[in-house]
Parts: C-alpha cells; sequence; structure tokens
C-alpha cells in the first residue's frame, strides 16, 4: 500500500512538473498521450517520448515509478517470497532445524497459511511416526537427554520452540502416546 501511495504520489509531482508552459489543445493531448501511456503501458511511454524528441535518461527513468511496474516488482517479489517461505518440506530439513534425527514418518496433513500484506503467514505440517524400534529409540533418547531448544511436559509429550529475531518462528509439539506431531512455523 505504501508503494503504491508513493507511485501516486510520484505520479502526480511528475504530472504537475512536466506540464507545458502555454497550454493549447495540441499540448494538451501530447501531455495527456504521454502521462496516460506512463501510467498504463511504460514501454509506449518510452516510445512516445523518443517520437517526440523529448527522451532523456531521466525522463525514461520514469517508467521504473510507473504504476505498472510497481505492481509487477510487487508479483515479482511476492513470487520469491513464496519461494523461500516453504522451507521445510522434507525429513532432512526438519531434522536439522531441530537438531534431532527424526524417525520415518508419514504427512497427515499440510496446511500453507495466507500470507497478509506484510507477508505474515504460519503453515502446519501434521505428521505420523511409523511404529517400531527407531521410533521407540528417538522417544526415549528426546525424553532422556532432550536437546537445547526441546522440553519435556507433565504429559509426557516433547515441544521444540524457536523464535528467532528476524521474526521467524518454528515449532514441534510430539504427542508418544498417539505417535503423531504437528510442526508449525511462519513468520510475522
Amino acid at each position: 500500500m505504501i508503494v503504491l501511495g508513493g507511485g501516486l504520489l510520484a505520479f502526480i509531482i511528475l504530472l504537475f512538473w512536466a506540464r507545458p508552459e502555454r497550454w493549447t489543445f495540441k499540448s494538451f493531448c501530447l501531455w495527456l498521450a504521454t502521462w496516460v501511456s506512463w501510467g498504463c503501458c511504460p514501454p509506449l511511454y518510452v516510445w512516445i517520448e523518443r517520437k517526440w524528441r523529448r527522451a532523456s535518461w531521466r525522463r525514461c527513468s520514469y517508467v521504473l515509478l510507473s504504476p505498472i511496474s510497481l505492481i509487477s516488482l510487487l508479483y515479482v517479489c511476492s513470487f520469491v517470497s513464496d519461494i523461500v517461505n516453504k522451507p521445510y518440506g522434507n525429513r532432512m530439513e526438519i531434522s536439522y532445524k531441530v537438531g534431532v534425527g527424526l524417525p520415518a514418518y508419514e504427512v497427515i496433513d499440510r496446511t500453507y497459511g495466507k500470507k497478509s500484506f506484510t507477508l505474515d503467514y504460519m503453515d502446519r505440517i501434521d505428521i505420523k511416526f511409523e511404529p517400531g524400534r527407531e521410533t521407540e529409540r528417538f522417544y526415549w533418547w528426546i525424553k532422556t537427554n532432550p536437546p537445547a531448544h526441546w522440553s519435556v511436559s507433565e504429559d509426557g509429550s516433547f515441544y521444540f520452540n524457536e523464535i528467532s529475531e528476524d521474526g521467524t518462528f518454528f515449532t514441534m509439539r510430539i504427542d508418544p502416546q498417539k505417535g503423531t506431531a504437528r510442526i508449525e512455523y511462519g513468520a510475522w
């Protein structure tokens, strides 16, 4: 919203700054065509400026401030952040994050939360551990020797919590009675 407001303010300032000194019908049409093309299609704006021999580096740099350019930039940034903010897709990445090798598991449910305008989001993964010796050893090891950021609650479940200074968080709650775990991560 701030970027769009800044672009609109830049548009208004440029609109009045670039007006002709003496208004005629022709100068008004040229002025209007220039700024409508700037707002709707920046390459057309550059072409018009060159065709009318009014092009300069300063005028061509106005293309970067056009609303379409700013909206495109926001779209690209949100696309990149979607790729960056889905970091925990497999067992090895989650094990590295929590500092413990996880036993084999099956993903029951995966929910990607919606991003707000400020790029806040929260994703959730529900997993079920496969029963067996590996899982039992894992429970025993966490209970007897909990690593950093891990805690054992009164009901016997294990809890991992990490909140980073950059505004991201990662939590994992393991319920050994049910053999399930819930992982939540995101940013705010």
